[in-house]
């Protein structure tokens, strides 16, 4: 009886000591996916950013150069000030 006991205290540690390291494996595992994905996922973020930041200098430049194309349109088009003195006289 104890013989029987004893093997079944066996197999239960031996049972219990591949499940607990199929367990961890599954997590290394899955830890290792997880980093390589939060990796990815940051030089991503890190590449919109830069992208960003290269749209955003792009359109400001492109702000101020139709500000200047304004500025000089209004210019010419705009009438000269009167003049205090009578042209007729």
């Amino acid at each position: 009886m104890l013989e029987i006991k004893m093997q079944m205290q066996q197999k239960y540690d031996d049972d219990l000591k591949r499940i607990t390291n199929m367990v961890e494996s599954k997590l290394k595992e899955e830890s290792a996916n997880l980093s390589k994905k939060f990796e990815e996922e940051r030089v991503a973020r890190l590449k919109a950013e830069e992208n960003y930041k290269s749209i955003q200098i792009t359109s400001n430049e492109e702000i101020q150069k139709l500000k200047r194309d304004l500025e000089v349109v209004n210019r010419r088009h705009t009438p000269p000030p009167p003049s205090s003195s009578c042209t007729i006289l």
